[in-house]
């Protein structure tokens, strides 16, 4: 039991370090106002769930991060502490648990199309990123973005109101989530969602964010969804994770080898 909470909250520093260096997701770009999350699910030999977490960006800077095995979003800013922020709050992490469930089943049902439910190929990851920006016009432009094992999956449209798939993998689940997207995602997506949720949290953090101004013209940023190196990135935090583990485990066989010869010298003596 303690090795495998040992195990695990490793995993969970693991976690959200890759989530951290997966900042190269975000958007770079100024605008007047942005909010933004990224979460990733990684899978887990069964019956064990996925690992899930979530950091949240307003303005592009870190304002929560949200783990799946407590329940709990840790806020990284001061927060004005009202009935309406609380309320707030509580949707926040509502809303993060729902995205979680409903992210654990798509890895899942992919997993299960390729015949990797089973784990036994090493684990696999599902990254997410949604959110919206406020335009000069007071327009809003959403976005909801996915990547399968760190490669391209899922992009929506919020023009064309539909999904792309950039993946093998990702056409059934396109199928799925089609009508029901074409019908509803957008409106509460970017109306609901992502606006008026945004603007809530402008206001609770008045005066303590740093203001943005809108440029008068947006340089192109480097298209980093399609970025090789992230997948180096990725290779090298699984490494990294690998190689904690196996100090952890290699540091209680090494005290337990100490100690048995002690044990046989003493059981001698007596």
């Amino acid at each position: 039991m303690e090795r495998r909470e040992t195990q695990q909250a490793h995993l969970s520093i693991g976690l959200l370090l890759l989530l951290l260096l997966l900042g190269t997701w975000k958007e770079t770009q100024a605008w007047p106002a942005s909010l933004q999350y990224d979460l990733i699910v990684v899978s887990q030999p069964e019956p064990r769930e996925p690992l899930y977490m979530a950091l949240g960006y307003i303005n592009n800077q870190l304002f929560l991060h949200y783990d799946g095995e407590s329940r709990r979003a840790v806020l990284q800013k001061p927060w004005n502490d009202t009935e309406e922020g609380r309320k707030v709050w509580d949707r926040v992490t509502q809303d993060l648990e729902e995205r979680g469930k409903e992210l654990r089943v798509t890895l899942q049902d992919i997993l299960r199309q390729n015949n990797q439910s089973d784990s036994s190929d090493g684990s696999h990851t599902l990254q997410a990123t949604l959110g919206c920006k406020l335009q000069g016009n007071n327009s809003t432009r959403g976005f909801w973005r996915f990547r399968f094992d760190g490669q391209d999956f899922l992009t929506f449209d919020p023009e064309r109101l539909n999904w792309t798939a950039t993946h093998p993998a990702a056409k059934r689940i396109k199928e799925k989530w089609e009508d029901w997207f074409q019908m509803k995602f957008p409106k509460v997506h970017e109306e609901e969602y992502c606006s008026i949720r945004l603007q809530r949290y402008l206001a609770s953090w008045k005066g303590i964010l740093e203001r943005t101004e809108l440029p008068t013209e947006v340089p192109p940023g480097p298209n980093l969804l399609s970025r090789g190196p992230l997948q180096v990135e990725l290779l090298i935090i699984s490494i990294g994770l690998i190689f904690a583990v196996l100090v952890v485990v290699g540091a209680q066989l090494w005290r337990r080898m100490q100690a048995k010869p002690v044990a046989r010298k003493e059981t001698c003596v007596y």
